[in-house]
């Protein structure tokens, strides 16, 4: 890793702990340099703003979810697949549960870059869906996907965020609701 990479990847590491220590508005470039160890000419070195470290900070956490999903999902079969994917998000919004709660409730609304990534997001996890019901072949295949989209808000905005269900109390909610949306298949 080259120095500049290495000032990047401990500014990021930084702003990640004060932005879920202050939230979005509250925390200031000062405070993630401060925390960093650096002037705040090398944070602008990697970063035009406070928008645009948020943003990588989404893009990374977005990629590494990606990946570690299409890894888990090449490793079950068919009918195992919709909760192993539903299950794993339970567990990954658990370990960045404070910059999902910054991103839904503070930053979507402050630019239309950060509201894009908020749809791509939706989109990709539409795709899984859709996919794994290709693969199990399913009626309402469109329809079905809609739904468990919209389940992984809910289950990532009141079930994680607001309510902090437990893990195995929201995996017996995906298992009953998998169960229902599925019910033509059993």
């Amino acid at each position: 890793m080259s120095q500049s990479e290495n000032t990047k990847d401990k500014i990021i590491k930084s702003a990640i702990k004060i932005f879920a220590e202050k939230g979005y508005w509250k925390t200031k470039v000062s405070d993630i340099v401060a925390d960093a160890g650096f002037a705040q000419g090398s944070f602008y070195n990697c970063f035009n703003g406070k928008e645009e470290c948020f943003k990588e900070i989404l893009l990374m956490l977005h990629n590494e979810t990606v990946s570690q999903v299409e890894s888990i999902l090449s490793s079950l079969p068919a009918e195992e697949k919709l909760p192993g994917f539903l299950r794993f998000l339970n567990r990954r919004f658990r370990q960045s549960q404070d910059i999902a709660k910054i991103f839904l409730y503070e930053a979507l609304t402050c630019s239309h870059e950060l509201r894009e990534i908020y749809i791509s997001f939706k989109q990709k996890n539409f795709e899984i869906l859709y996919s794994i019901l290709t693969e199990l072949k399913c009626e309402y295949r469109f329809e079905k996907a809609f739904l468990l989209n919209s389940f992984i808000k809910s289950m990532i905005e009141t079930l994680i965020i607001e309510n902090n269900s437990s893990i195995e109390d929201v995996d017996k909610i995906i298992d009953n609701t998998l169960k229902i949306v599925l019910k033509e298949q059993q």
